[in-house]
C-alpha cells in the first residue's frame, strides 16, 4: 500500500476556500497534505477521518526558503496551543490543519487577513499574470504584424493558428485572473471595513477549460502536420516537449537540493535562475542542431517520398540529390516547399529545382497569394539616371496550360539589357507556384510541371 500520493491540481493563488474544501476531502479519504513536488501536491497516508483546514498567507516566505523562518515558526507555534498544526507550505500558503469538531480560528481580523493576502500575491502570483499578460500580448502583437506584413506566410502555416490560440486563451486567462483579484481586493477591504469575511474566488473549471483547449489546439497541430508528413517539425516539436519537461525537473531537483543542504534562498534563487537558463539554451540548440543533422541524412524525415515533383522525373537523371522539403499549411491554405539541386555544394546548376506550391478551396485566397507575390518581388528603382528592373512580368501561360503566368525581368542597366531570369510564378485555379529552375525548360518540361505541381493531370 502505497504511503505517498501526487495528484495534478489546478488552484488560484486566491481560491483559499477551494483549497481547503479539497483538503477536507482528501482527508476523509485518508490522505492528508505534506508538500508540493514538481506539477503535483503531495499526500501522506493518515487515518481516514473530518478535519479542518485553513490557508494563511505569509508574505515574506520564499519557495527556496531551506525551511521556516523565525517568525513562521513563532506563528506556527501559537497556531498549535490552539490545536492548529501545519500540514505543509507552498512558497506563501501555509496550509493548517485542526481535528478537533469547532476548532477557533486562526484569523480573527479581516482587515489584516487582507493585506496580507495582498502582500503575498504581490511576491510571486500578480508578477507571474502580469509576465503571461504581457507574453500574450507580444505574441498577439507579433502574430498581428505577420498577417499584415507577410499574409501569405501567415495564412499557409498550420504553427499561425497553434500559436494565436495559444496566445489568445493564455491572454484571456491572464485578464481574468488579474480583473478577477482586483475587484476581490475591493470586495474585501470594504467588507473587512464591517468586520466579515470575503470568499473566495474559484476559476477552476475555467483554468480547466482554458487547459484543455490548449492540449487540443496542441493535437490538432500535430495531427494535421503528420497528416502533411512534415516529419521535420513534429521531431522537432517533441524532442523540444520532452527536454523541456527534463529541464523543469532537473532545475526543481536543484532547488529542492539546495533546500535540504540548508543553502540561503538568496543563493538558491541565483543557483536555480542560472540552472533554468543554461538548461534552455542547451535544449533550443541541441534540437537545432539535432534536427538539422538528421533532416541532412535521413530523406524520411526530410519527407523526400512526399514531394509531388522530383529532379529525377524533371530532368530524368537517377543520381542522388540534394534536397530540403516541407509541406505546411492550415484550414485556409496548404504549401508545398521543396529545393533540390544535384549536391550540396552547387548553389545553383542546370538541374536545380526550387519550388512553392499554394493551394486553397477558396479562388479569393489563391488571388491574393498571387498578388502579394508580385507585390513582393516588385523591386524595380531608378538611381543615377539608370533604370534598374527586377519584377516578374506576365507571359503568355499557354506552354504552362496555366490561368496565369509570370516570369522574373532582371536588368541592372536599362529595357535594353533587361533579361528574363528561370524564375515564374504560374496560377492554376486555386493553385499559385513560385518555380525556380536551373535552365531553360522544355516543353515536356513544362507540362510535366504543369501535371504535377498545377494539378493538370489530376
Amino acid at each position: 500500500m502505497k504511503d505517498k500520493k501526487r495528484q495534478h491540481l489546478i488552484y488560484s493563488f486566491l481560491d483559499y476556500d477551494g483549497i481547503t474544501a479539497h483538503m477536507e476531502r482528501m482527508s476523509e479519504k485518508g490522505w492528508l497534505f505534506e508538500s508540493v513536488g514538481p506539477f503535483c501536491w503531495i499526500y501522506r497516508r493518515v487515518e481516514p477521518r473530518r478535519r479542518s483546514f485553513h490557508v494563511s498567507y505569509f508574505p515574506k516566505a520564499s519557495e527556496f526558503d531551506p525551511g521556516l523562518s523565525d517568525a513562521q515558526l513563532e506563528f506556527v507555534d501559537f497556531c498549535q496551543r490552539t490545536g492548529w498544526r501545519l500540514a505543509g507550505t507552498a512558497a506563501q500558503m501555509q496550509i493548517f490543519y485542526n481535528e478537533s469538531e469547532n476548532p477557533m480560528p486562526i484569523e480573527t481580523d479581516p482587515g489584516l487577513e487582507v493585506e496580507t493576502i495582498n502582500r503575498a500575491a504581490w511576491k510571486n502570483y500578480l508578477p507571474a499574470q502580469f509576465f503571461l499578460l504581457a507574453v500574450a500580448i507580444f505574441e498577439m502583437f507579433t502574430m498581428g504584424m505577420r498577417l499584415f506584413t507577410d499574409v501569405v506566410d501567415f495564412l499557409s502555416r498550420g504553427s499561425s493558428f497553434f500559436t494565436v490560440t495559444a496566445a489568445a486563451v493564455l491572454l484571456t486567462l491572464s485578464l481574468v485572473e488579474l480583473i478577477s483579484y482586483f475587484l476581490w481586493l475591493r470586495r474585501a477591504r470594504r467588507a473587512a471595513q464591517v468586520g466579515e469575511w470575503t470568499a473566495s474566488v474559484s476559476h477552476r473549471r475555467f483554468q480547466k477549460a482554458c487547459l484543455a483547449v490548449i492540449f487540443a489546439d496542441l493535437a490538432l497541430f500535430l495531427v494535421d502536420m503528420a497528416a502533411r508528413g512534415n516529419r521535420i517539425l513534429i521531431m522537432a516539436l517533441l524532442l523540444m516537449m520532452s527536454l523541456i519537461l527534463v529541464s523543469a525537473m532537473v532545475t526543481w531537483g536543484v532547488k529542492a537540493l539546495m533546500k535540504r543542504l540548508r543553502v540561503p534562498s538568496g543563493i538558491n534563487r541565483t543557483l536555480t535562475f542560472v540552472t533554468a537558463v543554461v538548461l534552455s539554451v542547451v535544449v533550443v540548440s541541441f534540437s537545432a542542431f539535432t534536427i538539422v543533422g538528421f533532416s541532412d541524412r535521413l530523406a524520411w524525415l526530410r519527407g523526400a517520398d512526399s514531394v509531388p515533383l522530383t529532379t529525377a522525373e524533371l530532368y530524368g537523371g537517377a543520381g542522388k540529390t540534394y534536397e530540403l522539403n516541407r509541406r505546411d499549411g492550415s484550414f485556409l491554405m496548404s504549401r508545398v516547399d521543396s529545393y533540390q539541386r544535384p549536391d550540396r555544394s552547387s548553389w545553383h546548376s542546370d538541374e536545380t529545382l526550387d519550388y512553392t506550391v499554394y493551394a486553397s478551396p477558396f479562388p479569393a485566397l489563391a488571388d491574393l497569394v498571387c498578388r502579394e507575390l508580385l507585390d513582393n518581388n516588385m523591386n524595380d528603382s531608378f538611381e543615377n539616371g539608370i533604370l534598374y528592373l527586377d519584377h516578374y512580368d506576365p507571359v503568355d501561360p499557354g506552354p504552362w496550360h496555366a490561368d496565369e503566368a509570370y516570369r522574373r525581368l532582371h536588368s541592372w542597366g536599362g529595357e535594353d539589357g533587361a533579361v528574363y531570369m528561370n524564375c515564374w510564378f504560374l496560377v492554376y485555379g486555386g493553385r499559385v507556384v513560385d518555380l525556380k529552375l536551373g535552365a531553360e525548360p522544355t516543353e515536356a518540361q513544362m507540362e510535366l510541371i504543369a501535371e504535377k505541381l498545377g494539378g493538370k493531370g489530376a
